[in-house]
């Protein structure tokens, strides 16, 4: 399963490369995961975002970040 591999990078990367110790570990998702789900992945420290997408084929559509994701990107 894709999340838990992701979840496995992001408790193996810091090990791996210590200067990603001080880095906050985000995990984006193409749609939000369920309730139980959701809340095993904060209990690891891992902050837990998804995005929307309009389209149906690649190349045609957009994609839709939350406020509080562009903000952790210091995108807004």
């Amino acid at each position: 399963m894709d999340i838990h591999t992701g979840i496995g990078q992001l408790a193996l990367y810091p090990e791996l490369m210590p200067e990603l110790k001080q880095h906050r570990p985000v995990l984006l998702l193409p749609d939000a995961p369920p309730t139980a789900l959701a809340a095993a992945i904060a209990a690891q420290g891992v902050n837990c975002h998804w995005y929307g997408w309009t389209g149906t084929t690649a190349g045609e559509g957009s994609i839709a970040f939350s406020p509080e994701f562009e903000s952790l990107c210091g995108l807004s």
